[in-house]
């Protein structure tokens, strides 16, 4: 087979990259872009219908030229932070209309409100956007409710140290540009709308959380179900999640593929029965294929489950025409429908993982299987489930690397076990959903998943529990992760493509990383200082030649983590800095050895002899540096100063 033979394989990378350029290319006016994409569309077709005047190559380029220019447009219609704009002044309530079903939180219930309306000092007028809120009220809010707020809320910030999650960008993303703690400071006005068609099915699925809850006892089990069956994993206990990350097995609580497939699979045994008739194997195909994207609104059409029921959809329709269409060609096609219907899904980590774990299966586990051929079903089905595990697992983990910097080392184990339980659990989960209401079965239903997830979460604790569940500190920058999937696609790729070229360009490609890696260790400084201010305390990182210190005065330890760790893995520090000891003189600290002092009334950092090269302002660093300074002062949020390239 050819790569012509792919042909959604062929058109989504052209998409996908006109998406990604758009913010780095001059701005244009989106009248233009369309205008553009207009004329080449006629020039294409001009191609097409007199194609003696033009060539092929011509053609396919032009062809090629329209997806990217489709690829521009959606990213210019759909920058996050073009939406990012100041609430009205003088605006202090308004009215908006409630998104979706509580989420609880640890001492509040979270919801989204689209604003309808804004009341300024001259009345009443037409409001845009979306605010999270944070209610403390006595009841749930339910999506379609109508909510009067007596107050103004707040713009999301936007980091204030290096690398730090970008929390703004985050919800902006999801169409979020505000955020506010209402507290009891809220009224519901009309509860009408909760009964609309749009909020139907965030209705029903309340309504099976609510039957959850009241039949499964276990709080840890609860929360599992609801991830496990509704998609719903916000409730999850913290320690729990992290349970089940360290273990390599988080991906079983949320529905995806792994699911979608049990239920595919579960749909398909009648089959035989219905294709005794004429034309009953095709109408029961298409009630499987309605079925599959009920569940999948059910689940809250996160972009897995979008994925998976578009993938079984088109193997379905495939079936229904007697054909198989090739795995690679429908991956590429959910993901260029999705990119084309939601753009900004491409940014969420779960659409990536999804669709990366299926690729690695699809491309990376006949591969494994070769070397080993087993003599018996039982260990086939165990040598299976191995390479299925593995290929996800290598496919995943230059993404899960540099966004969490840790690797599961039971992910083998934890996988080989748990995975088998979870379809054990969906299969009894599914029919839990459904017949939960009878009296009776569904109290014994509840009860049977109740043990089997509480069987599932005492095995995770207990691998959890092993030493070294995981390897921390590691990091891949951008270019190692993508140079990584490039040598699996060269093993994909190893049997039926050019060997010669693929092993020039792995060369390539290599000494450029190794050459890139070089200069940035040339480049380092052998002296520098971080120096964070919040409003909490303050905090200095240094690096003094091959020590790396620290030193805290009421920074927030809970937001190291987060706001700190970051900037330490991309400046290279690895392990956690040394404790770094300051003497007290005066109304200063006083670091020995350093010849640095720490005024903590002023905020502010000064250094003896040795003055810095430059400093720069964490915030601004389009402002330049600044020189012959003696000092650091609190200023915004930090400085970054080096005293030797």
């Amino acid at each position: 087979m050819t790569f012509a033979e792919f042909p959604f394989l062929r058109y989504f990378p052209f998409v996908f990259l006109g998406f990604l350029l758009e913010p780095f290319l001059p701005s244009f006016p989106s009248s233009l872009i369309w205008i553009c994409l207009g004329l080449v569309w006629a020039v294409y077709a001009w191609n097409i219908l007199k194609s003696s005047l033009f060539s092929p190559w011509l053609s396919s380029s032009l062809g090629y030229f329209l997806l990217f220019l489709l690829g521009l447009s959606l990213g210019k219609a759909n920058d996050p932070v073009a939406g990012l704009r100041a609430w009205p002044k003088g605006a202090l309530s308004y009215i908006g209309e409630i998104q979706e079903m509580d989420q609880i939180k640890e001492h509040s219930f979270q919801n989204v409100v689209r604003v309808i309306a804004i009341r300024d000092s001259l009345g009443w007028k037409v409001g845009t956007g979306n605010v999270l809120i944070y209610h403390q009220i006595d009841r749930s809010l339910q999506a379609g409710e109508i909510v009067w707020i007596d107050q103004k809320p707040e713009i999301v910030s936007s980091p204030s140290f290096p690398h730090e999650f970008d929390y703004r960008l985050f919800l902006a993303r999801k169409g979020i540009h505000f955020r506010q703690f209402v507290g009891k400071n809220l009224v519901v006005l009309d509860s009408s709308g909760v009964s609309r068609l749009e909020f139907s099915l965030s209705q029903l699925r309340q309504r099976l959380s609510q039957q959850i809850q009241n039949r499964i006892h276990r709080p840890e089990s609860q929360q599992i179900a609801q991830a496990l069956l509704l998609g719903q994993k916000q409730s999850l206990d913290p320690e729990m999640e992290q349970a089940y990350a360290d273990t390599g097995t988080l991906h079983i609580l949320a529905v995806s593929g792994l699911h979608v497939g049990i239920i595919y699979a579960v749909l398909l045994i009648p089959i035989s029965f219905f294709s005794s008739w004429k034309q009953g194997k095709n109408t029961y195909l298409l009630f499987v294929i309605a079925l599959i994207w009920l569940y999948a609104l059910i689940a809250g059409f996160s972009p897995s489950v979008i994925r998976a029921a578009g993938m079984f959809t088109l193997l379905t329709a495939g079936q229904m025409r007697r054909r198989k269409p090739s795995i690679w060609n429908v991956l590429a096609c959910s993901a260029l429908v999705m990119l084309v219907l939601d753009p900004l899904v491409i940014f969420d980590l779960g659409f990536q993982l999804s669709y990366l774990a299926v690729a690695g299966i699809v491309g990376l586990q006949p591969l494994l299987l070769r070397f080993w051929l087993p003599n018996s079903r039982v260990l086939e089905y165990f040598w299976q489930m191995i390479t299925v595990t593995v290929a996800a697992q290598l496919a995943t983990s230059p993404l899960t690397i540099y966004h969490f910097h840790t690797f599961p080392s039971y992910f083998l184990l934890a996988n080989l076990i748990l995975v088998p339980l979870s379809f054990l659990t969906l299969y009894l989960g599914v029919p839990f959903l459904i017949l939960s209401w009878v009296p009776g079965l569904g109290y014994g239903l509840g009860w049977l998943l109740d043990g089997l997830i509480f069987l599932q979460n005492e095995i995770t604790y207990g691998i959890h529990s092993f030493p070294g569940t995981r390897i921390e500190g590691l990091s891949l920058s951008s270019a190692e992760m993508g140079f990584l999937w490039f040598l699996m696609g060269v093993w994909i790729l190893w049997q039926t493509g050019p060997r010669k070229k693929m092993i020039y360009l792995s060369s390539f490609l290599w000494l450029f990383l190794s050459l890139q890696a070089i200069i940035k260790e040339v480049q380092r400084p052998s002296q520098e200082v971080f120096f964070y201010s919040s409003p909490q305390g303050a905090l200095i990182d240094l690096r003094w030649g091959q020590n790396y210190l620290s030193w805290n005065q009421d920074f927030p330890i809970l937001k190291l983590p987060f706001s700190i760790a970051p900037n330490r893995r991309k400046t290279d520090w690895g392990l956690e800095p040394t404790s770094l000891k300051g003497v007290s003189e005066g109304n200063s600290i006083y670091f020995p050895g350093l010849e640095m002092h720490f005024f903590p009334e002023k905020d502010s950092l000064v250094w003896g002899s040795t003055a810095p090269t430059f400093i720069q302002e964490f915030l601004n660093p389009s402002l330049g540096t600044y020189q012959n300074q003696d000092s650091l002062a609190k200023g915004s949020f930090g400085f970054h100063a080096v005293f030797f390239p």
